[in-house]
């Protein structure tokens, strides 16, 4: 089941809709039609599942025309608190 949530990619505060999977403590996938850089710095928000706003790198992207090209790899800056 992917998580819906958003992301803000830009200093001015842009978000962009995504949807999350292989969702770890580390980092996740996601799939969205946001222009993202590898090395750049995100906020992700998610009604759920996170415990609040993350930020994070992104640490891969998709190539263009590939069926990858919407996708990308986010590692997160501190490891995400297991529920208890």
């Amino acid at each position: 089941m992917a998580l819906a949530l958003l992301i803000v990619v830009d200093a001015e505060g842009d978000e962009a809709e995504a949807q999350a999977y292989d969702l770890s403590a580390l980092g996740m996938g996601i799939s969205s039609g946001a222009s993202l850089k590898s090395g750049q710095l995100v906020d992700i928000r998610a009604n759920e599942g996170l415990g609040g706003p993350v930020r994070a790198r992104v640490v891969w992207v998709g190539q263009p025309a590939s069926d990858k090209q919407y996708q990308a790899g986010l590692e997160f800056l501190s490891p995400l608190k297991a529920a208890t």
